[in-house]
C-alpha cells in the first residue's frame, strides 16, 4: 500500500521556504515574495500583535513567541464587553420596523384578529 501524500508541503507558507505560500482562501501556491494572493488578492501573512513576527495565515500560533495569531469565534462574536448605545438603538428601530410591517401586511390581507380587551 503506498504512503499517503500530504495535501500541501509541510513547510508551505513559512516565509523563506522555496516552495511558496499557500493561500487559505483559494489554495493557490504563491511566491514567498508576495503579500497578497495572485488570484484572489487575500492577505497571505499575519503580523503577530505581541512580537511583530510575520507569520503565514494558515498558522494558528506565532512562530516567534508561540502566541495566538487569531481570535476565537467566541471572542470575535463577543467583541466588547459593554453594550454599545448605537447597537441598542438599531435593535429597537428594527423591532419597531418589524412590528409596523406585520401590522401593514395584516391590514393589507384584511385579517381580523380577535380583540383581547
Amino acid at each position: 500500500m503506498p504512503d499517503p501524500v500530504p495535501a500541501s508541503p509541510p513547510h508551505a507558507g513559512i516565509p523563506g521556504h522555496s516552495k511558496g505560500v499557500l493561500c487559505v482562501k483559494c489554495e493557490h501556491l504563491n511566491p514567498v515574495s508576495l503579500d497578497k494572493c495572485e488570484t484572489c488578492d487575500a492577505h497571505l501573512f499575519v503580523v503577530c500583535s505581541r512580537c511583530g513576527h510575520r507569520n503565514s495565515r494558515v498558522l494558528s500560533r506565532c512562530a516567534g513567541c508561540r502566541g495566538k495569531l487569531h481570535r476565537s469565534i467566541r471572542e470575535r462574536w463577543k467583541g466588547g464587553s459593554e453594550v454599545q448605545p448605537v447597537n441598542l438603538l438599531y435593535f429597537g428601530l428594527g423591532i419597531i420596523g418589524i412590528a409596523l410591517m406585520a401590522a401593514f401586511f395584516l391590514w393589507l390581507a384584511d385579517i381580523r384578529l380577535p380583540r383581547l380587551w
